[in-house]
């Protein structure tokens, strides 16, 4: 399976793009190359700063045996609201206020189940 490209990849990637467009503008005819460059060169520093942090900090992948693991640990800690009934293991899942913690026990016995977004393949 194909991995997935992260947020940063792709927006470090754009702004490579951007600042080379950029820099083929010095081909044109403009009274401003020096700011035309130093600002192609910015979006191109920015852009390879994100390829790097990228590269050395990837972001963790949620594998399906993990989720499943999550899953079947009855002493999770997971997240929960009053008017839900879903259970989560972010307490910010979907913009989610007023979370309480129990365990996942609990919050099965209480008739919730897993959110589709917290606990996805």
């Amino acid at each position: 399976m194909k991995k997935k490209k992260s947020k940063k990849f792709i927006v470090g990637v754009v702004l490579i793009v951007i600042g080379v467009i950029g820099l083929l503008g010095i081909f044109t005819e403009t009274e401003s190359i020096g700011s035309l460059i130093g600002g192609s060169l910015v979006f191109i520093a920015i852009g390879v700063a994100l390829l790097i942090l990228d590269k050395k900090f990837p972001a963790p992948e949620k594998s399906a045996d993990s989720v499943a693991k999550k899953i079947k640990e009855p002493e999770a800690i997971v997240y929960i609201t009053d008017t839900g009934n879903k259970f989560h293991c972010d307490p910010h899942c979907n913009g989610m206020r007023h979370a309480k913690s129990v365990k996942m026990s609990k919050a099965k016995e209480k008739g919730y189940t897993a959110c589709y977004h917290c606990y996805k393949d």
